[in-house]
């Protein structure tokens, strides 16, 4: 089973970003976890609107979403992520990196951010970050999330799946999957 990792940030205003982390594949490619160990894609990142991250994959794709509340060790630390991760995003412009099913994915490339801002909160490898279905075990693990849930409750507390198809696209989109 697979899963794909992406974060969110909370702006002032109430606007929120999705940073995505992913395979760059062309036009003629599909991705495959096994060519993904090889230099076959640059990795890629991704600045979208939330309300277009979550509604595509939760309607046209039909996947099974999850949003947990993570738990910062400080307030400033979600500003630094996203300044962190968009600096990376800058640099990749000039200066690419490779994609890799186990060492460099979504899930792996994540952790390696949180650990620039909050060195030794994960571990610099787990099998779990190459099997992202398996990232919420090792996040509830490492503290990562603003849960006393077990991971089992904690899953159906935060799955939206359903609750983004029943909002659908509105302006206050994110509000609306939150509550």
């Amino acid at each position: 089973m697979t899963a794909h990792t992406f974060s969110f940030f909370k702006f002032s205003d109430g606007n929120y970003l999705s940073i995505i982390i992913e395979a760059r594949k062309v036009k003629s490619q599909n991705y495959n976890i096994f060519t993904g160990i090889l230099h076959t894609y640059p990795i890629m990142y991704i600045a979208v609107d939330e309300r277009n991250t979550i509604l595509s994959r939760a309607s046209i794709y039909k996947d099974q979403l999850y949003m947990y509340p993570v738990k910062l060790s400080k307030p400033e630390n979600g500003g630094l992520l996203l300044a962190d991760m968009l600096h990376t995003m800058n640099d990749q412009t000039v200066y690419p990196t490779w994609y890799n099913t186990l060492w460099a994915n979504c899930t792996s490339t994540i952790a390696y951010h949180i650990n620039q801002i909050s060195p030794g909160r994960l571990p610099s490898f787990s099998w779990q970050f190459t099997l992202g279905c398996y990232a919420g075990e090792l996040a509830l693990e490492a503290a990562l999330l603003n849960t006393k849930l077990p991971l089992d409750q904690a899953r159906k507390k935060y799955y939206i799946t359903k609750r983004s198809q029943e909002v659908g696209y509105v302006p206050n989109y994110s509000q609306l999957i939150r509550q």
